[in-house]
C-alpha cells in the first residue's frame, strides 16, 4: 500500500516517514496534490551497487592525492582548506 503525504507533512515528519521506508513502506510525496516525489526502499542490490562506487572514488581519490601530494608547509590539513 502506498501512503500519500503533502509535502508539508513529509517536511514535518521527514525521519519518521524515512523510518516507515527503511522498514518496507512506499510513501508518495504530493504538492499541490499531484505527485511530486516517491520514497521507497533501496534493495539489497542498490545498496551494494551504491557500496561498490564510494569505495572505488575512495580509492580513486587517494590514488589521484598521491600522485599529487599537496605542500601544506607541514602543517595539518583542516576543514577550513576544503572551502579555499
Amino acid at each position: 500500500m502506498v501512503v500519500r503525504v503533502t509535502s508539508r507533512e513529509a517536511n514535518q515528519q521527514f525521519s519518521k516517514l524515512l523510518e516507515r521506508v527503511r522498514n518496507g513502506e512506499e510513501i508518495l510525496v504530493t504538492k499541490h496534490g499531484k505527485p511530486a516525489m516517491r520514497m521507497v526502499p533501496v534493495t539489497g542490490d542498490e545498496a551494494e551497487d551504491d557500496r561498490l562506487r564510494r569505495t572505488a572514488a575512495a580509492r580513486d581519490l587517494v590514488r589521484i592525492m598521491t600522485a599529487n601530494p599537496i605542500d601544506l608547509g607541514g602543517r595539518r590539513l583542516t576543514t577550513e582548506d576544503y572551502y579555499d
